[in-house]
Order: C-alpha cells, then structure tokens, then sequence
C-alpha cells in the first residue's frame, strides 16, 4: 500500500472520529485484540490485520455503489471464515457456537486433516516450509485463520447498521454464516470420500444452501427471509 493510500485512507477514518460507527468498530478491535492466540501476534501482524481493515472501510465508503461492494467483500470473508473454522472445529466447541443445531456441520472433519491438506494451497505451503508441523499445530493455524477472517465481518457488519443494510427483527448474516459453514462441509466431504450429510432423499439440498451466496451479493433485501420463501425451506 503506498504512502498515498494510507493517507487517504486514514483521512477516512479521522472523520468518523466522534460518531457511533467509530466508537464501534474501536470497541469491536480492542476485543478482538484481547483474544489470547491474537494478543500473541507479533506488532507487524496486528498493524497489517488493523490496516486491512481500514482499508474495507475505505473502500467501501468510496465504492460506487457501497451496500453492493460491501455485500461482495463481506461473503468473501464469510467464505474464507467457514474454509479454515470447519476444518478444525471440534465435539467439544461445536455446542458453544451459534450453529451448534445444525445436523449438517460435523465438528469431525479435524480428524481427516492429512486427506484435506491438498485441497487448501496455504495448508499444503504451511507443510512443505514445515515438514514436522503436528496437526494441532495446523489446526491451530486453521483456528488463527478464522479468527481473523471473524475480526473483518465484524467490522463490516458495523458497517452495515451505518449504510441501512441491517434487519434489527431477522437479520441475514448469522445464518449467511452458518450457510456457508454447512456448503464447505459439504464440499470438504466430497473431496475427500465421506459421505454427505444431507438427506439422500434431498438431492437439492446442497445445491439450494449454496444459492444463499448468490441472494447475498446480488443485494437481495433480506437473503434469509428471500431464500426460505423461495425454496420452502427452513435453516437446519
């Protein structure tokens, strides 16, 4: 980023000093950086994770069309979210989050860590610059990984309150996530061999949950409300 970036994205910034979205996204970073595996980054990584996302805000306050931007970063970050969080949630975790009822979210993908590992470039690069890496080691990283890509929806579901894109009675994000946690299980079973979680008897089931994306950055009001009317169905 150059030194012309950065100054205008910090003018940004500065003038939002004093407004609620600030005071927010200032309380949202000073928690996030109180996470024991995050407080333990180095300075250089916390400024780089900091910068990122000023540099969100920056851009999609300066985007054309900022709720359609915002709406295309945000499912990006959701994705790359439930990549690394499937792959090393655990039994144990699984019923303290917020999709802990889902019959289609395993917690057991952990245990095939060396069958995925060629599926996920990072991970694969990780092991090679690694060769003695133990799995918990990786799945550490998976946890880090997720972490960080949790800090960015934060900040930009923050963000959506200040642009008129939040439902404060059924809002769609919680269960964007959960969505797209439940598609990469399934997408991760596949590669590897395991059968699928959805009913045999539901072969749209994975198609359909994956269509949440599309209602998502396409703009659609409310995805949530908008894809249980237009499939009949209701988030398992």
């Amino acid at each position: 980023m150059s030194f012309f970036q950065r100054r205008k994205i910090n003018k940004v910034i500065k003038k939002l000093v004093g407004s609620p979205l600030y005071e927010k996204l200032s309380n949202h970073k000073k928690y996030f950086f109180k996470e024991p595996m995050i407080a333990q980054l180095s300075q250089e990584k916390k400024d780089i994770t900091t910068a990122n996302m000023n540099n969100e805000i920056f851009n999609i306050y300066n985007a054309d069309n900022p709720r359609i931007f915002m709406r295309g970063r945000l499912a990006e970050y959701v994705i790359s979210f439930a990549e690394y969080r499937v792959l090393c949630l655990t039994e144990e975790q699984k019923p303290l989050q917020d999709f802990s009822d889902s019959p289609y979210i395993s917690a057991e993908l952990y245990k095939s860590i060396d069958k995925i590992v060629e599926y996920y470039e990072e991970i694969q690069n990780l092991k090679l610059e690694n060769p003695d890496i133990s799995d918990e080691e990786l799945f550490g990283f998976c946890y880090l990984s997720s972490l960080i890509f949790y800090y960015y929806i934060g900040g930009i579901n923050h963000l959506r309150e200040a642009i008129n894109d939040y439902d404060d009675e059924r809002d769609w994000l919680q269960p964007f996530i959960k969505v797209m946690l439940i598609s990469q299980e399934n997408r991760v079973r596949e590669k590897i061999g395991l059968q699928s979680l959805f009913p045999k008897s539901d072969k749209l089931a994975p198609l359909e949950y994956g269509l949440f994306l599309d209602l998502v950055i396409n703009g659609n009001e409310n995805p949530y409300y908008e894809w249980e009317k237009r499939y009949n169905r209701k988030l398992e």
